[in-house]
């Protein structure tokens, strides 16, 4: 697909069913901040459970997991425990993997869940990596492309400009001539 946007949510929604993380997300760098590409949050109580495109808001030790794996271009681990039902402290764990092209980074997909049910093992990493690698490289020439496109779409409004203004100089222009080589040149420029 030349859309970054359907690339990034076929993308994270089959890591998400591959993996089971409770939330999938694939952030992109623009301007100096993150923007969510495509979200996966899993709801235990959906008949499915997930819903694309549902917005995840990141905490602040989500943001630095994500910006210390982009910084450093390898994935990183996160771990944490939060208060679960009944008072129960719940493990949790989290994986920041950068989406690198070149020596760009371009993004990162980002894997949240209880440490029970997400388990994800050095082998899963490099795996996850990998994926990351490609994704990248897809996202990096969708934006090539995009560019390309709108770079040829400002040429062409550019000679169409340019071409309107030497018809209308061509309609004022007042040439003296009196030959017929003359004549037939003009009427050819017409």
């Amino acid at each position: 697909s030349p859309e970054p946007e359907a690339m990034a949510t076929a993308f994270v929604d089959r890591v998400s069913m591959g993996f089971r993380p409770e939330r999938a997300a694939l952030y992109v760098s623009r301007e100096g901040s993150l923007e969510p590409l495509a979200t996966n949050v899993r709801d235990d109580a959906q008949v499915d459970g997930r819903a694309s495109g549902r917005a995840i808001k990141l905490e602040r030790r989500d943001s630095m997991l994500i910006s210390v794996a982009m910084e450093m271009g390898r994935p990183e681990r996160g771990r944490d425990k939060r208060d679960g039902a009944a008072g129960s402290a719940v493990q949790r764990v989290a994986y920041a993997v950068p989406l690198v092209a070149g020596e760009r980074t371009v993004g990162c997909l980002y894997l949240h869940g209880r440490e029970r049910s997400f388990n994800v093992d050095s082998s899963d990493v490099v795996f996850l990596n990998a994926l990351a690698s490609q994704m990248a490289v897809a996202l990096d020439r969708a934006d090539l492309a995009s560019r390309w496109i709108q770079e040829k779409d400002r040429e062409s409004r550019q000679l169409r400009e340019e071409l309107r203004e030497l018809r209308q100089a061509l309609q004022h222009s007042k040439m003296v001539y009196h030959s017929a080589a003359m004549h037939a040149v003009m009427e050819t420029l017409r």
